[in-house]
């Protein structure tokens, strides 16, 4: 182990902040903020009320250009409390829920701590048997014929235990099983087998819920019903799983894990945007298909590893930021998950919130102020209607996705640091008069764009072609509007964080203010399935933790101001049969503004099908 000075007392008085530094889960000494990055340590944060640098407090600059050094963004808090899971602290409007790391609200150290010490829980875990479970490999829903069809299974297996029950009991066998070998008994033994895995599994499946305190009420033992279900999605994000109501490969892949384990994946995956924070490194492997592991785990499931079916980027930047987590979690004990709970509970008692630890070197490109780009290749682009003439859909599948490349300027070259799925526009629903609406093509503009400003925990100002259907929800006295996609929040249309496109109106791009919002971002959304699959509105949407790691990263390396609250006065009446309701809106969000933008140039992709141009409507 490399020796670390101490601060000598007179030393530590000339120094306003001394931070403990950390190697082999050890604290080995202290140094003062502001030596660190001189002496080749990085400082981490790992408090609880850590929040993306996007999400930050700071000055922000009214338009007289004076500093208002008491500017804090109103939405930080409540990241902080939703990721801390103290729940009382978060006012209804904004959906007080537990397990949002899909959502990008990753768990606090506290929330990690506690589970990994929940030895009850994981007992509970541990004694359930999982072999039928982990054999099982179709996919399972909670509806129609699949769930008649488990229902019956059900039904069957306590007919046949009866039937082979009685018959073990008159020859005075043990169990069931010792009826194996005699042929009177092989036809029911063999249909037994055939309908026993299935409910073993399930009944395997709510016990692990129950073991988490996810499955109560009224649920069908050894069938995955709705009850079943949504005790199941529950599961999947608590442990970041990227799947609906559905039992499926992952839900497996989870539970194979064991609890401890999973749990131990979750706190890694903290850690690591801890460490993106710090370091300012969005690296992540992305670019060149080549994402890494951390103590040799793969801890993303597969979506967040899909190349939308695009080639990796030129000129890659390799995973930087897995074995920068990698350091990080041996700098401080975090190797397994005995350790890490060890260590977690030290650092606790301690009272330590940020530490000093030694990362590997930055790559030569990386600087305070980085010349970036980015690119957003549409892929395959259909514009024909997604209804046949004879009326029935028409299959819309493409085999290239969009993606977004974000480059920097690494000497005469640029390096390619992430290449993530994203989205274009499609076909949706537009409220056209009184009320109806009707299928329309919402377009991705093609050509050179900048990102100038960039906005915080956004609301969402909705079109008024948005049915007014799907700004509200139902109430018990009638219908109220839908604040979770209006935002403030993580459920938000435009997720925690967006970059606005704009379109520069001057051929030389020198003044940016002829540049033109046409209402396309880059923006989070909690849809993650649509960013594989589906469509948007015409805007490019990225799960929300890389649009926060995005905005933060952007924000980290390019000079900018900080607007502070983008007022706006918004109102509108919506009506649903005989109910009304009505929006009042009075904040765009937290607005940043970057000095010099970054240039951003939207591919026309590949046109595919017999329709070569937009379908367009009067308006």
């Amino acid at each position: 182990m490399a020796s670390v000075a101490v601060h000598t007392a007179s030393t530590a008085a000339a120094c306003e902040v001394t931070l403990p530094i950390y190697e082999a889960g050890r604290r080995v000494g202290r140094v003062c903020a502001r030596d660190a990055r001189s002496r080749g340590l990085t400082i981490v944060n790992l408090s609880d009320g850590w929040t993306p640098r996007v999400l930050s407090d700071g000055p922000a600059r009214d338009q007289t250009d004076r500093a208002d050094p008491a500017d804090t963004q109103p939405y930080r808090p409540i990241f902080v409390a939703l990721a801390d899971e103290r729940l009382a602290d978060v006012p209804a409007e904004y959906l007080p829920e537990r397990y949002l790391e899909l959502f990008g609200v990753p768990p606090t150290l506290r929330v990690l701590r506690e589970r990994l010490a929940d030895d009850a829980r994981h007992e509970c875990h541990g004694q359930i048997d999982d072999d039928a479970l982990l054999r099982l490999e179709r996919l399972v829903r909670s509806r129609g014929e699949d769930l008649e069809r488990q229902r019956r299974r059900v039904r069957e297996l306590a007919m046949l235990n009866r039937r082979l029950s009685r018959a073990a009991e008159q020859r005075g066998l043990a169990s069931i099983d010792e009826l194996a070998g005699d042929e009177r008994f092989d036809r029911l033994l063999q249909r037994r087998a055939g309908v026993f895995e299935h409910v073993e599994a399930i009944r395997a499946l709510q016990a692990h819920l129950r073991c988490d305190g996810l499955l109560s009420g009224r649920y069908g033992e050894g069938v995955f019903d709705p009850t079943t279900a949504a005790a199941t999605e529950l599961y999947h994000r608590r442990h970041a799983v990227f799947s609906g109501p559905l039992l499926t490969s992952g839900t497996r892949q989870a539970i194979a894990l064991g609890s401890r384990e999973a749990d131990f994946h979750a706190l890694l995956r903290t850690l690591r945007e801890r460490v993106a924070s710090a370091t300012g490194l969005i690296e992540d492997g992305s670019a060149g298909h080549t994402w890494g592991t951390v103590l040799g785990r793969t801890i993303d499931a597969a979506p967040l590893r899909a190349n939308a079916g695009q080639p990796p980027a030129p000129n890659p930047a390799p995973d930087l930021l897995s074995p920068a987590t990698e350091a990080a979690a041996r700098a401080l004990g975090l190797v397994d998950p005995a350790g890490a709970l060890t260590a977690l509970a030290s650092l606790a008692r301690a009272g330590v919130h940020r530490v000093a630890i030694r990362l590997p070197t930055m790559p030569r490109y990386h600087a305070r102020r980085m010349e970036l780009r980015a690119e957003i290749d549409r892929g395959d682009v259909r514009y024909e209607s997604p209804i046949a003439e004879d009326g029935r859909r028409r299959p819309m599948r493409v085999a290239h996705r969009a993606v977004l490349t974000l480059f920097a300027r690494d000497g005469d070259d640029w390096k390619a640091l992430v290449r993530w799925p994203t989205t274009i526009g499609g076909w949706n629903d537009e409220q056209v008069e009184a009320g109806a609406s009707e299928l329309r093509y919402k377009e991705s503009p093609v050509g050179p764009r900048i990102w100038r400003q960039i906005v915080a925990s956004p609301s969402w100002i909705p079109p008024s072609a948005t049915p007014d259907g799907d700004l509200v929800r139902r109430t018990r006295g009638g219908i109220e509007p839908r604040h979770d996609v209006l935002g403030p929040g993580y459920r938000s249309a435009f997720g925690l964080a967006m970059l606005v496109h704009e379109r520069r109106s001057d051929p030389d791009g020198g003044d940016v203010s002829l540049a033109a919002d046409e209402g396309i971002r880059t923006h989070g959304s909690v849809a993650y399935r649509s960013i594989l699959r589906g469509t948007s509105h015409g805007c490019h949407r990225l799960h929300n933790g890389r649009a926060l790691r995005l905005a933060s990263f952007v924000l980290a390396h390019r000079e900018h101001v900080r607007v502070g609250v983008i007022p706006v006065r918004y109102s509108r009446n919506l009506r649903v049969g005989e109910d009304t309701a009505r929006i009042e809106m009075t904040s765009r969000g937290y607005g940043f503004e970057l000095v010099d933008p970054v240039p951003v140039r939207v591919l026309r992709g590949r046109i595919i099908g017999r329709q070569r141009t937009p379908i367009t409507f009067p308006p």
